[in-house]
């Protein structure tokens, strides 16, 4: 097999010199491991055309391709493809709720419980408990995979490598801010707290281009004076033989929300409406997703509700195999009261529509969809400076989210104040910071190069 260029610089992970016969050997033997992971992971899809679907994603570009392959991840961490030093793995207090796939493109803006148009991490269906470093590597591992399709910019190595570091530090210095505080229970990422820069224009622009009426004509109709889901919509499609499930477990999930669901008017919750949600995500392509309509405070048809209904599976973080299997269970009998429970923990004025449901079997988080809901992706930056103001943003949302989800929100889950755990870290263990950019970009090299084995898969026909 002919060994590719970008292959050679990923293999410098494992630090020693590699004859070209050995590194042809391992090339091709991450080439197998990758297409039975790949295969493993997809195989609970009922149609091969979902399957398809997703492969077909994956192909876009490498940082699609990871994105898609969060479970890949924490198998490398396992099998110490990410080399993370021994001694940090026993470093005390130094766990807390992580997002758990953290990358680029699982922070963006929503409206939060109050109205207020935030940016945030708003992605948690992978989120779990574990140390501080898995979502660091893998963030700042997007990062220089981000930075490598910002088409409008022209990046060195060393540019790349400033982006992380700004990361790093800033995220080191908001745990100092609010270390001993409880200041990160109260700091939000709304209009006033942003600086002028990108991310503030960004939040701008989605404050005054979106609106829930936008929304709802999106995905809705009225007809005959009465608004249902629009079937012309080609990522929708009736969900007949599931809404009779639905509506069978409705109850369950208002009882689930607690005292808002019970302070709302009779016919708040009224399902007027469902449908199954097409080509959505890419990671979680493949699960059960649906959109409930519900009537919301009045009759009107211009203040219904949209609900997601998103299918939730055991987090991929269990592929790094040190997490306890019982711990999980006896905290958490349905994979959807964990995802709530993280999204809880990690965020702020949390919507008090979030909450679970369990039907044919699959347990899943019921949350509103937000009509400020938009991400940023690598075409949206137009200078370095904006993706500087980024990545700075998002280092202090993992910050505050990190810091948030320790004892100051239940002590049941992490007994100890986070921000001190993390500091004694990084004062106890040499070079830490230095080492997660060294990891990070040597992970983003071996991305590129699985990306490439990747399409040959492909083009093979294997995958």
């Amino acid at each position: 097999m002919k060994l590719k260029a970008s292959l050679l610089t990923a293999l410098t992970i494992a630090f020693v010199p590699l004859s070209f016969a050995a590194a042809a050997d391992q090339s091709a033997s991450r080439e197998s491991y990758l297409k039975n992971e790949i295969s493993d992971e997809n195989a609970f899809m009922p149609a091969p055309s979902l399957r398809e679907e997703k492969y077909t994603a994956m192909e876009e570009s490498p940082f699609a391709f990871y994105r898609a392959t969060n479970p890949l991840y924490y198998q490398d961490l396992s099998k110490g493809v990410i080399p993370v030093p021994s001694n940090w793995k026993t470093a005390p207090n130094i766990q807390t709720f992580l997002q758990g796939d953290a990358h680029a493109e699982n922070l963006g803006f929503f409206d939060n419980n109050n109205g207020e148009v935030v940016f945030d991490l708003n992605d948690f269906d992978e989120s779990y408990k574990g140390p501080f470093y898995w979502d660091l590597i893998r963030f700042s591992s997007s990062i220089f995979l981000m930075a490598d399709e910002a088409k409008n910019l022209s990046l060195s190595a060393q540019d790349k490598e400033n982006l992380v570091s700004s990361f790093l530090d800033t995220y080191q210095s908001t745990i100092e801010s609010v270390n001993g505080n409880s200041s990160e229970d109260s700091i939000q990422l709304d209009e006033g707290y942003l600086k002028s820069g990108f991310v503030q224009d960004e939040l701008r622009h989605a404050k005054s281009s979106d609106s829930l009426a936008k929304l709802l004509s999106k995905w809705t109709v009225v007809s005959n004076g009465m608004r249902t889901f629009n079937w012309s919509n080609s990522n929708l499609a009736p969900a007949d033989s599931v809404k009779s499930a639905i509506t069978a477990s409705w109850p369950s999930y208002i009882q689930s929300l607690g005292s808002f669901g019970q302070s709302m008017p009779s016919g708040y919750f009224q399902i007027k409406d469902a449908a199954k949600r097409l080509h959505s995500g890419l990671g979680s392509l493949g699960t059960d997703k649906y959109y409930v309509l519900i009537e919301g405070k009045t009759d009107s048809q211009d203040d219904d509700v949209l609900l997601q209904v998103k299918e939730q599976r055991l987090p991929s973080m269990f592929k790094e195999g040190s997490l306890s299997s019982s711990q999980y269970q006896d905290w958490f009998p349905a994979h959807a009261e964990r995802s709530r429970t993280a999204a809880k923990a990690l965020g702020i004025k949390t919507d008090n529509h979030l909450g679970t449901i369990s039907f044919s079997g699959k347990s899943f988080r019921v949350e509103r969809i937000s009509p400020y809901k938009e991400g940023i992706s690598a075409d949206d930056f137009n200078s370095r400076s904006d993706m500087e103001d980024f990545v700075k943003y998002s280092a202090t949302a993992f910050a505050l989210a990190h810091a948030r989800s320790d004892k100051d929100y239940n002590a049941a889950y992490v007994p100890y104040n986070y921000e001190q755990g993390f500091l004694d870290a990084v004062a106890a263990l040499p070079k830490v910071k230095t080492t997660i950019l060294t990891l990070s970009e040597n992970y983003a090299a071996q991305v590129k190069a699985d990306y490439q084995m990747y399409l040959d898969l492909r083009n093979n026909g294997e995958l």
